[in-house]
């Protein structure tokens, strides 16, 4: 199990290095040939338009008046958010136990191991 944790994050390592030096290729395309920029855009862009699909979902839900009255405590929520995450991204943390406790079962625990291995991998990248 540990050989096929490790091909995972190898694999999302390489994957994030082939994904940054296409967005820097990018970012030179966009600053210095624009033309080449954008007629690569119309070539490789497909028009679909699902607006008249999923009207359904389109639906407004006004909670500004919550937000707005409520405001001591939802900036309150927000910053214990904030630190609760802190201190376990850049602390020690346990994963495998970590999961166990929210996801409760042993065999199903692979993927949200990888995911929160590549959020700590990140996080320790920012600094």
């Amino acid at each position: 199990m540990q050989i096929i944790q490790e091909i995972g994050l190898q694999t999302l390592e390489i994957l994030t290095l082939i994904f940054g030096v296409l967005g820097m290729t990018l970012s030179v395309m966009l600053l210095f040939s624009t033309k080449l920029t954008k007629s690569l855009s119309n070539i490789l862009n497909r028009k679909i338009n699902l607006d008249e699909k999923i009207n359904f979902l389109d639906k407004d839900i006004q909670i500004e008046h919550y937000l707005y009255n409520h405001r001591f405590l939802i900036g309150l929520l927000l910053i214990g958010g904030a630190a609760f995450s802190l201190f376990f991204f850049f602390f020690s943390l346990d994963v495998e136990k970590f999961t166990r406790v929210f996801l409760g079962s042993q065999k199903n625990t692979f993927v949200p191991e990888i995911i929160i291995d590549s959020i700590i991998l990140f996080l320790h990248q920012v600094k």
